[in-house]
């Protein structure tokens, strides 16, 4: 039972009771069994060897008996042991088999965000390159019809354009057109965002076609921003809100909040000619 030190004071005491020559064959087998199951071999085979020196049949007898208990508890532990090991393999076998499936499984999902991640930034950017080129047509159709109206070439700007546009169609969903067009338009659209002589030819054009309609918001609306001036002449030119808002580097919803305030200083204001100004915004 474990009880070591209990089964040394029981043996103690038997020895001190120990009369015949049996009782001292069945005192030496006792301290076999204790030394044997406490694992004090040495101790074990001298008691063992004290039994079968006694030369007592019975006592033999009873040995062998052990022996053969002992053997069967061993081969029991053996197969136990045995079993015990192939349970253990076989875990480890199905660990090890989870591991990969887990590994492949995280594997998989990564490679599949990945997937998503890049399609997704694709999209995206294939769809700011349209939005650009879109702007950058727009553009082109309004400065050419600034340029017909004044009779004035274009500064070379539609002539970039009309170019950018045409390499945009024909590398379309190509590295070619992501990695570089998308920079030429930026950089295009971007220089026309402080170009004077594009701003002064566009309000040329808006006096042309709006009987003079920029030059008397200035007149007429002598505290009016420069900005908005510039949004005024967009819009009386027929641009979109996504042009304006690109070709001033704004947000479409600054732009709109812009427009509104317009029109409402426009109304309010004592100016001559505010049906004209306020029709060059619808």
């Amino acid at each position: 039972m474990g009880q070591d030190a209990e089964a040394q004071r029981c043996l103690l005491q038997a020895r001190a009771r120990v009369e015949t020559v049996s009782d001292r064959n069945r005192l030496h087998f006792r301290e076999y069994q204790v030394a044997s199951r406490a694992g004090r071999t040495a101790q074990a085979l001298q008691a063992l060897e004290r039994v079968t020196a006694s030369g007592n049949e019975e006592d033999i007898s009873a040995l062998r008996s052990a022996v053969t208990l002992a053997r069967e508890d061993y081969l029991q532990a053996r197969e136990a042991l045995a079993s015990a090991r192939l349970r253990a393999q076989r875990l480890g076998q199905i660990a090890l088999l989870l591991l990969l499936i887990a590994v492949g499984s995280t594997a998989l999902w990564y490679l599949r965000a990945r997937r998503i991640a890049n399609e997704k930034a694709l999209a995206e950017e294939r769809a700011e390159t349209e939005r650009y080129i879109g702007i950058a047509e727009e553009l082109q159709a309004r400065l050419g019809e600034t340029s017909r109206r004044l009779r004035d070439t274009a500064s070379g700007k539609n002539e970039v354009l009309e170019r950018l546009c045409e390499q945009y169609y024909v590398f379309e969903g190509t590295d070619k057109l992501q990695n570089n067009l998308l920079k030429e338009v930026r950089q295009a659209v971007e220089g026309l965002r402080n170009d004077k002589k594009v701003q002064a030819r566009l309000e040329r054009s808006v006096d042309a076609s709006r009987d003079g309609a920029a030059a008397k918001l200035r007149a007429q609306l002598p505290n009016c921003k420069e900005e908005d001036v510039r949004l005024f002449v967009l819009a009386a030119s027929g641009f979109s809100r996504t042009a304006m808002a690109t070709l001033m580097d704004k947000e479409k919803g600054v732009i709109n909040n812009r427009l509104w305030r317009l029109k409402g200083r426009i109304a309010d204001s004592d100016a001559p000619d505010k049906d004209l100004l306020l029709s060059c915004l619808e």
